[in-house]
C-alpha cells in the first residue's frame, strides 16, 4: 500500500497554519518534504513523526506542571 503524501494546502489544514508558513518550515528543513515540479509534496511519515512530536512536547510540560504545583 502507498504511503499518503501531503499538499501544502492539505498540510496547512491539518496544522492549522498558513500554506505560506508550511513552505517556509519546508524551505528551512524543519519539515521534510520534496518537490513535484515547483510544488511541495509531504510524505504522511513526516506529518506523523510532527505529531507525535508535539504530543511529547505537551505530555512532558504537563507532567513539569504537576512537578511544580
Amino acid at each position: 500500500m502507498k504511503e499518503k503524501v501531503y499538499t501544502v494546502k492539505e498540510v496547512s489544514e491539518l496544522l492549522k497554519i498558513r500554506e505560506e508558513q508550511v513552505r517556509n518550515l519546508l524551505k528551512k528543513g524543519i519539515i521534510k518534504g520534496f518537490k513535484v515540479g515547483k510544488y511541495w509534496r509531504v510524505p504522511g511519515k513526516e506529518i506523523e513523526g510532527l505529531v507525535e512530536g508535539v504530543r511529547n512536547w505537551i505530555d512532558w510540560h504537563e507532567r513539569e506542571d504537576i512537578d511544580d504545583e
